[in-house]
């Protein structure tokens, strides 16, 4: 089981099997998950034939996240419930931020912390839009299997883990050709008000980046992007901040959510990635607002 190899297991549904849980206090007969997953009904006069492919992978993924358990026939609520869809997704970033190599499903974000550093070698975020397989072959050539034999990422995967990466918050889907496009500034919206960082002062921006980077483990400096770097040979610059982040932080900044601190002559400045209006020395940083 994991998110990219039970396809049908698509965010709403996993979200609808941890509902059908949760709506059962926590406790729901394996037999009775399903049949609420894909309940029987009548078109054009005929009684439909259910077919137990999609639930059964729900239910999957749902398990494979940790969000329910198998106890005895039974599944069991595996987290605290989740109120709406929107915590239901933290729920499953935070799952995925927190797991380690052995993990199947460590590939989804190992793949994001992987697209990141490609798309500052490319200077360029329309590849990433481009067709399913060609973008398994690029990752599978960096991060795939060094011993050869099975691909840990292939085309079949892509479609499920752009669905997965949309939900966290970390793409968006674009209209007509432009297709799927990722952004950080979503998801790091959300992390920065959970911080425990001081608010309306100034920061120090590494202090800012050391907590970003332990919560969005793929980002610059964080775990998953050091494993990623290890495997390509890779020597960052920590100084010079990711071409995503650095258009993440400037939307919110263009937002009034943060304050970016431009000081060009000082010492231990962070260097913005260019866009139209230049790149920029950051040392410090401003969060607007109470955390959460």
């Amino acid at each position: 089981m994991s998110l990219l190899t039970d396809t049908q297991g698509t965010p709403e549904r996993v979200w609808s099997a941890l509902s059908a849980v949760t709506a059962a206090d926590g406790l729901l007969g394996r037999d009775d998950l399903q049949a609420l997953l894909n309940p029987n009904f009548v078109r054009n006069g005929q009684e439909r034939e259910p077919t137990d492919v999609a639930p059964k992978q729900a239910i999957g993924s749902t398990v494979s996240l940790g969000l329910i358990t198998l106890e005895n026939g039974s599944y069991r609520l595996g987290v605290e419930a989740a109120s709406d869809y929107a915590t239901f997704t933290d729920r499953v970033h935070a799952r995925l931020c927190s797991i380690d190599a052995d993990d199947a499903d460590y590939l989804v974000l190992e793949t994001y912390a992987w697209m990141l550093l490609e798309i500052d070698k490319r200077q360029s975020l329309l590849w990433t839009a481009q067709t399913a397989a060609a973008f398994a072959n690029a990752a599978e050539n960096d991060i795939g299997n060094p011993a050869g034999g099975d691909l840990r990422i292939n085309g079949t995967k892509v479609p499920p883990w752009r669905r997965w990466i949309q939900v966290m918050d970390l793409a968006v889907n674009l209209p007509g050709d432009l297709g799927f496009h990722p952004t950080l500034t979503g998801r790091l919206s959300r992390e920065i008000e959970r911080m425990a960082l001081p608010r309306d002062v100034e920061i120090p921006f590494a202090d800012f980046l050391a907590a970003a980077a332990r919560v969005m483990p793929y980002i610059d400096g964080g775990a998953l992007q050091d494993v990623v770097l290890r495997k390509t040979g890779q020597k960052p610059d920590r100084r010079r901040i990711s071409r995503l982040l650095s258009m993440g932080l400037r939307d919110l900044a263009d937002a009034g959510r943060i304050d970016l601190v431009i000081r060009g002559d000082a010492a231990n400045t962070f260097e913005l990635a260019a866009d139209d209006r230049s790149a920029a020395s950051v040392l410090g940083i401003v969060l607007k607002g109470a955390a959460a």
